[in-house]
């Protein structure tokens, strides 16, 4: 009884498969409109973000965004007390006072010096 019930479920299987076309058939596939290029990011002054500012600013954890059309740089930083996250965005003009700032300082560690403010005595 049990080698009928095998016989009789490997021919079906059998059957089935024979019947089924071995590929489907193909329909014709719609042309695909083009996809269209975003417009590159503008800083505020209307000239494009060059790629030197925009390696900068990542090296000082900030990446380029749009905004409105704008070029802004973000980070996601979390606030004190608090674990989530936010995105906090600046301008280009302050981007690169920050990268100037932060070049400041890691030429200041690498001489010695332990203030890099004006007010500072040499």
């Amino acid at each position: 009884m049990r080698n009928a019930l095998i016989v009789v479920a490997t021919a079906l299987i059998t059957a089935a498969c024979a019947d089924a076309p071995s590929s489907p058939p193909v329909a014709s596939q719609p042309t695909a409109a083009p996809i269209p290029v975003a417009a590159p990011a503008l800083t505020s002054s209307g000239s494009v973000v060059s790629p030197e500012l925009r390696k900068k600013a990542a090296g000082v954890g900030y990446f380029p965004r749009t905004r409105k059309g704008v070029a802004v740089f973000c980070r996601k930083d979390a606030d004190i007390g608090t674990r989530i996250p936010t995105e906090k965005c600046i301008g280009e003009d302050q981007v690169a006072e920050l990268v100037a700032r932060a070049v400041e300082a890691k030429e200041n560690l690498r001489k010695g010096e332990m203030c890099s403010s004006p007010t500072c005595s040499n």
